[in-house]
């Protein structure tokens, strides 16, 4: 493979005296013989100029489309977090490695001018996890790299800011101990706000309820893990703090909770943003007065609007919000083109990490908004060391927390999403969104000792016995399964305005949701 995307492939004879472990050897001199021929007939016979490029090859090396693989290992998501996290991608030296540094320029220019917050160091780091265990049968290797490389990047950023330059108002050693000890549970991100992907996500990429996924994972670990128990404990005390109770967040996310956390980075930019746009405060407001408009002239907007007016639901003419019990049927691409929308995707632009960066980057101008970003991530950091210290004050000796443990997760989620927005919705339930995760729903049975009759697991669950004892190792591979399961993702959507043709696949849900109606 050379650095110009072209693979040659050559044929060559083996005699039984030259096996391949013999021809391994003079592998290297026989592809630069190879090489020196092709550039000698291309600059001697044809006259053309041969670049370094075109002359530079590697047996280890295979670039195919946005893809490096190095060895059969898949290098291209690698190559998206080494241009996040170092400072400068051109001083690395050593081979030449124009067609890498090429493809990280095209990914992320003026890279050198970038400076990532730590919810979006984090963010990069999983995203790249997730993208590497696609392309691979075995997961367990990804997901145990990226969540070591997001315990060193929280460990660094917990002594010292990339953003200020300056280190933070903290002792070094005992957030180091506290951070090394909290990172090591990936479950800990669904209370500490932070974007750290579950066991399962890798396993099974694609479910639409995030939060059976992160329950499930506890309810799987807790047969072994302590931190888990205090999870799964600490989530059905119903002692959660709450927030706002926003209803334009169920919008933006169906799977979101109303608990209280502590702010990203980009939180300063938009309250700022949102000043501009005083003339429509309420989004599900201007969102079905867009519905009720379009209804004359647009067949979806009015099936919509019917479906919305008919569901069995307890709606008044003063609390719109009560429609979002059924957020997924909102949650769609007819949201980004209305007016709420459009004030949502244009604040998404400048929330962004690449564009607040780049903010942050024209020097003394907007140093007040640098310093107010630092504390609020060093209050996040406090944030974190709080609700660690709560749920790790949970006694597990405790005699009753026993039947804590085999309650169903997909229940508990369902009595989180009604918990949290209690006030917001007067007491209705929403529906729709809760989801069962599959490693709930099916259970693999390794011996042949079968589950106990008291064990509720057999109400709910599938139990595969397998025919022989194997190997656990079995465990750590989905075999030939694709890992694609449900939905696209939707990371590259936030800022973007979709227009809806007549044949959209949105339309034809709706139909068939009106259909089905009467």
């Amino acid at each position: 493979m050379d650095f110009n995307n072209n693979l040659f492939i050559a044929l060559c004879r083996v005699s039984n005296r030259n096996q391949e472990r013999n021809y391994r050897s003079r592998r290297q001199s026989s592809s630069k013989d190879f090489i020196t021929f092709i550039r000698d007939k291309a600059s001697r016979a044809l006259g053309l100029e041969v670049t370094m490029e075109e002359i530079f090859y590697s047996t280890d090396v295979l670039i195919y489309g946005k893809d490096i693989l190095y060895k059969g290992a898949y290098l291209s998501s690698a190559t998206k977090k080494i241009s996040r996290m170092l400072a400068d991608i051109n001083e690395i030296k050593g081979a030449y490695l124009s067609s890498a540094t090429k493809k990280i320029s095209r990914m992320l220019a003026d890279i050198n001018e970038i400076i990532p917050t730590v919810h979006d160091e984090i963010s990069t780091l999983q995203s790249a996890g997730l993208a590497t265990a696609q392309k691979r049968n075995a997961f367990v290797t990804p997901y145990i790299l990226c969540q070591l490389e997001t315990l060193f990047t929280l460990s660094r950023d917990a002594e010292f800011s990339l953003l200020s330059n300056e280190r933070r108002e903290v002792k070094t050693l005992k957030w180091f101990e506290t951070l090394f000890t909290l990172s090591r549970d990936a479950e800990f991100s669904l209370l500490s706000n932070e974007r750290r992907e579950p066991f399962l996500n890798f396993f099974y990429r694609g479910h639409p309820d995030s939060l059976t996924s992160y329950l499930t994972t506890l309810h799987l670990g807790c047969e072994k893990c302590d931190m888990c128990q205090r999870l799964y404990i600490y989530l059905q005390t119903e002692a959660l703090p709450l927030g706002e109770g926003d209803p334009e967040l169920l919008i933006l996310n169906p799977n979101s909770l109303n608990l209280e956390s502590a702010d990203f980075g980009s939180c300063p930019i938009q309250p700022f943003l949102n000043f501009f746009y005083r003339g429509h405060p309420d989004s599900l407001t201007s969102y079905l007065t867009t519905l009720h408009l379009g209804c004359e002239k647009c067949d979806m907007c009015k099936r919509l609007y019917i479906y919305l007016q008919t569901e069995a639901l307890p709606l008044g003419e003063g609390d719109p919000e009560l429609l979002i019990l059924n957020p997924n049927s909102l949650n769609l691409e007819v949201y980004r083109v209305t007016e709420a929308g459009t004030r949502m995707s244009f604040i998404a632009k400048f929330c962004n990490s690449r564009t607040s960066q780049l903010i942050l980057t024209e020097g003394k101008k907007y140093k007040q908004l640098r310093d107010k970003i630092f504390k609020l991530e060093s209050s996040l950091f406090s944030y974190w060391m709080k609700t660690f210290n709560t749920i790790m004050s949970i006694d597990l000796t405790r005699p009753e927390w026993q039947a804590f443990y085999k309650v169903c997760p997909t229940q508990i989620a369902d009595m989180l999403r009604h918990y949290t927005w209690l006030k917001t919705f007067k007491g209705s339930r929403m529906i729709g969104t809760t989801l069962p995760h599959p490693a709930h729903q099916s259970k693999s049975l390794m011996s042949e000792v079968p589950l106990p009759p008291t064990d509720n697991r057999q109400v709910e669950c599938i139990t595969y016995k397998l025919e022989e004892k194997s190997s656990e190792t079995i465990l750590e591979t989905r075999g030939s399964f694709h890992p694609y399961i449900g939905s696209k993702t939707k990371e590259k959507l936030s800022g973007k305005l979709m227009v809806l043709p007549k044949a959209h696949r949105n339309k034809r849900k709706f139909s068939s949701l009106y259909w089905v109606q009467n």
